[in-house]
C-alpha cells in the first residue's frame, strides 16, 4: 500500500509540475520538481529494499533446504503498523509543506 501512495503521489506531483510549467509559474515547476525528486528517491529506496528482502528470502530458503535451521526475530504486527502510520504521517507534512511553499 505504501508503495501505491507513492506511486500516486509521484504521478500527481509530475501533473502538477507540466501545469506549473505550462502556466509559466516557474517557482511552483521548482517546488514540484523537489517534490518529485523526494518520491522518487524513496520509490529507489523502496525497490531496494524489497531486493535485498527477496534476495535474503533466497538465501534462507537455500540455507533450509541444506539443512540449517534459520529463526528470525519477527516484529510485531501492532510495531509494523505503527511505523508504516509514522511514515505515512511523515510524508504528508512533507507534502504540505512543499505545497505551502
Amino acid at each position: 500500500m505504501y508503495k501505491n501512495q507513492l506511486l500516486t503521489n509521484a504521478i500527481k506531483t509530475a501533473v502538477y509540475y507540466v501545469d506549473a510549467l505550462e502556466n509559466k509559474d516557474f517557482e511552483s515547476a521548482k517546488l514540484e520538481l523537489q517534490e518529485l525528486k523526494f518520491v522518487v528517491n524513496q520509490l529507489e529506496d523502496l525497490y531496494k529494499s524489497e531486493k535485498h528482502q527477496a534476495r535474503l528470502i533466497e538465501v534462507v530458503n537455500e540455507l533450509k533446504n541444506k539443512g540449517m535451521n534459520i529463526d528470525f526475530a519477527r516484529r510485531s504486527l501492532f510495531e509494523m503498523a505503527k511505523n508504516a502510520v509514522e511514515n505515512n504521517q511523515i510524508i504528508e507534512k512533507d507534502i504540505k509543506k512543499v505545497q505551502g511553499a
